[in-house]
């Protein structure tokens, strides 16, 4: 059944005998893929190839890759074909396709083995292979060489190719890449400028706030030093009325004449002024207007300190000072809820920081604490708000206290985040928690934590390097 059929290769002028004689891997296949003729050599290494069988699944075709077809291998004609044999092991034929008379499609060539001990194992003796003859196998080798050349040539081409499309893709890419590094730089800076200006926002929104708590702060101890005034001017009279009888008292008892008609009516004037009373409330007045004058000062100091323009320079700042700056500035906004007490070390080292940021971590972490107590004061009554410092290796901690409602624990995760607020509408922006959070750890390279407890209270934990990482030598 798998006897030659008669094939004619016109071109080189060989029979079907003379293709089996000079190769027993042949194998000829028509337009439709059938084998029709199979060299005896393969027929022995591929048993399960018949004649009018596809080669499809018994050979794979390496170079050119593609399947094992008639249409395919056309292609090929010409060149070096590798063909594998999924079903022999280190086993390569190297075959020529040539073309046939009838249409048909030669496949001549000789087997490569990368492992010579696996001819044995294969079955194939020195029969098996067809004897050479040197001129032949020199224009084999040669049109070998060509076609291997020809396709170092094509193969360099495509390279070549590849690489100019390689190259356009990454001028492409990096040009894409740019675009977008610029782009990001330009929002990075919009961010940056925003957040400058929301900062800024914050604390006038911080400022008009506490305006009126200080007017009202300011306006009660002018109110006293007016007060005081209006009467050590009225006193002012009296006592001048006095002074004006002590002036012929003075002559007559010089002159020693009239001295006890005088001495009378300084009598009637000091007992008409009440000299005993302005003797004791004039120091009085005076002391309480020195007072209220100093509280006004203190006040504007404070407000003065905390609304000044940010800059960007960090220097050493007394934590222990802002937090006496923030209770002054803000004391309209705790003091009918809550008292405030500081517990502040003593031998805290100052921090370098930028003050105008701190004091608004501090104003914002106060306001919030007053708040919250205000919300429990009718029925808790006035509570307590601690400010503490304390040194903690090359770190310091600064802890605001306060007695109030305590966090829910559904907004615990979202505090810091930005526009989230828990107070009513109108009360909050939801941006005091955040721009602390970001002043701190973004600004300052700092943390801050809390710790809360419906019913009880809640504690914010501020921890500032002493000598940021930027600074440090």
């Amino acid at each position: 059944n798998r006897e030659a059929a008669v094939i004619g290769l016109a071109n080189i002028g060989l029979d079907a005998a003379g293709l089996e004689a000079i190769s027993p891997f042949h194998c000829v296949i028509d337009p439709r893929n059938g084998a029709v003729q199979i060299g005896r050599s393969l027929s022995r290494l591929v048993p399960d190839l018949q004649l009018g069988g596809l080669l499809d699944g018994l050979m794979v075709v390496k170079n050119p890759s593609g399947p094992p077809t008639h249409a395919h291998l056309s292609t090929a004609i010409g060149r070096l074909v590798v063909l594998e044999l999924p079903t022999v092991s280190n086993l390569t034929l190297r075959v020529q396709a040539i073309p046939c008379t009838d249409g048909n499609l030669a496949l001549v060539g000789t087997p490569w083995f990368t492992d010579m001990s696996h001819v044995g194992v294969c079955g194939l003796s020195l029969a098996d292979f067809a004897p050479h003859e040197a001129i032949t196998d020199l224009l084999l080798l040669i049109q070998s060489q060509s076609s291997s050349l020809s396709d170092a040539t094509n193969m360099a081409d495509a390279l070549s190719a590849l690489n100019h499309q390689l190259e356009m893709r990454v001028r492409q890419r990096t040009q894409a890449l740019e675009e977008k590094t610029s782009a990001l730089q330009t929002e990075i800076a919009d961010r940056q400028r925003i957040e400058s200006e929301l900062r800024l926002a914050q604390k006038l929104e911080s400022v008009g706030q506490l305006a009126a708590g200080i007017a009202h702060e300011i306006n009660t101890p002018i109110q006293f030093i007016g007060d005081n005034l209006r009467f050590i001017g009225d006193s002012l009279k009296d006592l001048m009325g006095i002074l004006g009888h002590l002036t012929p008292l003075l002559e007559a008892a010089e002159a020693n004449a009239g001295v006890l008609d005088q001495a009378k009516a300084v009598r009637v004037a000091a007992q008409k002024a009440d000299l005993p009373y302005l003797t004791g409330e004039l120091p009085k007045a005076v002391e309480q207007s020195l007072e209220g004058i100093e509280r006004v000062a203190s006040l504007v100091r404070a407000l003065k300190e905390f609304s000044h323009p940010d800059s960007a320079e960090h220097k050493a700042t007394d934590l222990n000072h802002a937090i006496t700056n923030a209770l002054t500035v803000a004391r309209n906004e705790y003091k009918y809820v809550a008292d405030a007490v500081v517990e502040a070390d003593a031998n805290l080292p100052q921090v370098v920081c930028n003050v105008g940021e701190i004091n608004q971590v501090l104003l914002n972490l106060l306001v919030n604490a007053a708040h919250a107590i205000g919300d429990t004061s009718a029925t808790r009554g006035r509570g307590t708000i601690t400010l503490s410092t304390r040194r903690d290796g090359d770190w310091v901690e600064l802890a605001v206290r306060d007695t109030g409602t305590g966090i829910p624990e559904a907004a615990r995760a979202k505090i810091f985040d930005p526009f989230f607020t828990t107070k009513p509408v109108g009360k909050g922006t939801g941006q005091g928690l955040y721009l602390v959070h970001s002043i701190v750890t973004k600004k300052h390279h700092g943390t801050i934590t809390f710790t809360t407890e419906l019913g009880v209270g809640t504690t914010f934990v501020v921890r500032l390097p002493i000598t940021p990482p930027a600074t440090k030598a």
